[in-house]
């Protein structure tokens, strides 16, 4: 019995070919798929985000105390509420900042291909340069808006500690 056999050769892609292409990408879809993914690892994190803090602000008598033992505390004194502080406001916070982020990402990205299309550089070398340009837009723009954030979920991760002041509303 005889094989013959085929040799398949595999059809030739442009790089850019087998990016994502922003304008065909259902944009709907993927940042509600990315928000609710990136608001359920966030609900994980931020218990120990919350120890975390609370030991960085607190005397030298906690900086002692094993994270545990200051989680017990946390969940004693506060209930599951005292553990999840500041994560409403940081999850609805997000999300704004996810579709900042990711947006400027692609869009920068997509940029830096159309105005490199004309230069004398190699495919791959062009593709890494707009990735890298990307990034670092993509990180300028929501760096300026998760740093803010980050600040007012962390004054609320501390409400409720000893010495610290409640807050009565935005005044």
């Amino acid at each position: 019995m005889s094989v013959d056999a085929v040799e398949v050769v595999p059809p030739e892609f442009a790089l850019s070919d087998t990016e994502i292409n922003w304008g065909r990408l259902d944009k709907k879809r993927f940042h509600i798929i990315g928000a609710i993914l990136f608001t359920f690892q966030s609900a994980l994190i931020h218990p120990n985000a919350v120890v975390k803090t609370r030991m960085q602000v607190a005397g030298s008598y906690l900086c002692r105390i094993s994270g545990l033992s200051v989680f017990r505390r946390i969940i004693i004194k506060d209930g599951i509420n005292g553990i999840f502080r500041g994560f409403g406001t940081s999850a609805v916070g997000s999300l704004p900042g996810r579709v900042l982020a990711l947006t400027s990402l692609e869009m920068s990205k997509d940029i830096t291909m159309k105005y490199t299309a004309d230069l004398n550089i190699p495919e791959a070398t062009r593709v890494g340069v707009a990735s890298g340009v990307a990034g670092m837009v993509s990180n300028l723009i929501s760096c300026v808006y998760y740093v803010l954030l980050d600040v007012i979920c962390q004054g609320l991760m501390v409400q409720g500690f000893p010495g610290s002041i409640p807050c009565n509303g935005l005044m």
